[in-house]
């Protein structure tokens, strides 16, 4: 699962929560978050994360359509949001 690949490239590294967060301009409560399954990255996010730990995405988010549908749903609901304040 995608938190616990996170939680485990992190160790491994070495770094806090809050060094990782810096590092792909993310909260340190939002990598909280991601490690406990309460949130999942989007698409540009999941991306910074496997550049940094210079892994590819690929073996960074797994494959189920669970996760994938989780995805695509926060990147939609974003541009509807974005859409609807434009609108009003």
């Amino acid at each position: 699962m995608f938190k616990d690949k996170l939680k485990g490239l992190r160790k491994r590294k070495g770094i806090t929560q809050a060094e990782l967060a810096e590092e792909i301009f993310v909260s340190r409560s939002l990598i909280a978050k991601y490690e406990t399954g309460a949130a999942f990255p989007n698409k540009e996010t999941s991306e910074r994360i496997a550049l940094y730990f210079n892994i590819p995405a690929s073996d960074l988010i797994e494959r189920d359509e669970t996760a994938l549908k989780t995805i695509e749903a926060k990147d939609i609901s974003e541009k509807i949001n974005v859409t609807s304040l434009a609108i009003v």
